[in-house]
C-alpha cells in the first residue's frame, strides 16, 4: 500500500501600512503659519520703474522649530505655490496687486538661500525612504515693484495694496493649501504715496536804490514770486508755504537788514502772502495752494515790503542784505 504524505505550506505575510510622507510631531512642529503684520508703504512718485529693484520688502516671521516629514519615498513632489493672487507674468514672476503698476514678488528662503514661486520638485533620499525637513529659520518674503511711471492712487490715507489673508504656501505630496508644511498670511497692506517736487533754491529780490524819499513815503515793495512743481499720483497735489528767518524782529513782523556800516535796527523787510497778509518770520503763519493738477505749478505771489524800523535815523550809504528761508510742504 502506497501512502501519500502531503505538506502544506503556509505562508503568511503580514503588510504593515504606513503612513507616506507624514508629519512627525515627534521631531518638531506641525505645519506653520508664517506672518507678516499690516503694513503702510510709502512710494515716491519719481519713483523708477523696475522688474529686478524692488520699492519695498518684508520678510515674515521665522520658523521657530523645525518641520520633520518622516517615510518619503523618494521622488514624492513638493513645491511652493501662490494662493488668492491673480495670474502671474511670468517673464518678470510679478503678481497683480490691487493697485496697477505695482507689482508683487514671492520669495521663501530655506535658512540659506532664497526661490522663487511658484515652484515644483521632487524629494531625494540616499535610500528609497527618507526623512524631509523644513528647517529653522526658513521664512516668507514679500517684494514690490513699480512698474509703471505713474500709478492711479485715491486714498491719501492709504489705497489697499494686499488684502489680509494667506497669499503662499509650501505643500507636500499635493499641491493644495490643505497640504502645506508653511504658508504666509498678511495683514492688510496700504500704499500711499509722495509727491516728486522741483523749485529753485534760490530767490533773490532786488530792491534796486533806495532813496530818503523812499522811505519817508513808507518804503518799497517788490514782488516775491516762487513756485514748486510737484509729480503726484493722486493726479494732483497741495503746497504750503512758511517763512522763517534767523534776524527777525521781536515780534516776528519783519526781518532786520543789516546797511553798510553793520547797523541792523534801521530797516527791516515785511513779508505779505498773496492775499496781502502778513507773514510772521518764525513759520508760524503758512498761505496754501490745493488742488493743483499734478505737473502744473503752484505758484504763490507774495510781496517783500522794505520799510523803515528807526524813525528818523538811515541807513548808510551802500548795499544792504537780508536772509529768510521760505519752507516748502507737499501732499
Amino acid at each position: 500500500m502506497k501512502k501519500w504524505l502531503s505538506i502544506v505550506s503556509l505562508f503568511v505575510i503580514t503588510f504593515v501600512k504606513a503612513q507616506a510622507c507624514e508629519v512627525d510631531l515627534s521631531d518638531g512642529v506641525g505645519p506653520t503659519t508664517l506672518s507678516i503684520p499690516s503694513q503702510t508703504i510709502t512710494i515716491d512718485a519719481a519713483a523708477q520703474t523696475s522688474t529686478t529693484v524692488p520699492v519695498y520688502s518684508y520678510d515674515s516671521s521665522l520658523q521657530s522649530t523645525r518641520i520633520s516629514y518622516i517615510n518619503c519615498l523618494n521622488g514624492t513632489p513638493l513645491g511652493k505655490s501662490p494662493y488668492n493672487l491673480g495670474p502671474q507674468d511670468t517673464s518678470t514672476k510679478l503678481y497683480p496687486t490691487s493697485v496697477p503698476g505695482i507689482g508683487l514678488k514671492l520669495r521663501w528662503n530655506n535658512a540659506s538661500a532664497f526661490g522663487d514661486f511658484p515652484s515644483e520638485g521632487a524629494m531625494s533620499f540616499p535610500s528609497p525612504m527618507g526623512r524631509f525637513i523644513y528647517s529653522v529659520g526658513s521664512y516668507f518674503r514679500i517684494e514690490l515693484y513699480k512698474t509703471q511711471p505713474t500709478v492711479s492712487l485715491k486714498n491719501p490715507d492709504g489705497d489697499i495694496l494686499l488684502p489680509p489673508g494667506d497669499i503662499a504656501y509650501n505643500w507636500v505630496l499635493i499641491n493644495n493649501i490643505s497640504h502645506y508644511a508653511q504658508k504666509l498670511n498678511i495683514g492688510q497692506i496700504l500704499v500711499v504715496s509722495t509727491p516728486a517736487c522741483t523749485f529753485n533754491n534760490n530767490k533773490v529780490v532786488d530792491f534796486g536804490l533806495v532813496t530818503a524819499a523812499d522811505l519817508a513815503a513808507g518804503g518799497i515793495e517788490k514782488d516775491l514770486n516762487f513756485d514748486i512743481t510737484c509729480q503726484s499720483d493722486y493726479g494732483n497735489y497741495s503746497a504750503t508755504a512758511a517763512i522763517s528767518t534767523n534776524t527777525p524782529s521781536a515780534d516776528n513782523q519783519y526781518i532786520k537788514v543789516k546797511d553798510s556800516a553793520g547797523n541792523s535796527d534801521r530797516l527791516g523787510i515785511e513779508i505779505k502772502d498773496s492775499q496781502g497778509q502778513l507773514m510772521l518770520l518764525d513759520g508760524s503763519t503758512r498761505e496754501q495752494l490745493t488742488n493743483i493738477v499734478a505737473n502744473t505749478p503752484a505758484t504763490f505771489h507774495w510781496k517783500a515790503h522794505l520799510k523803515p524800523t528807526a524813525g528818523v535815523l538811515h541807513p548808510a550809504n551802500g548795499d544792504f542784505t537780508a536772509q529768510a528761508e521760505i519752507i516748502l510742504q507737499t501732499k
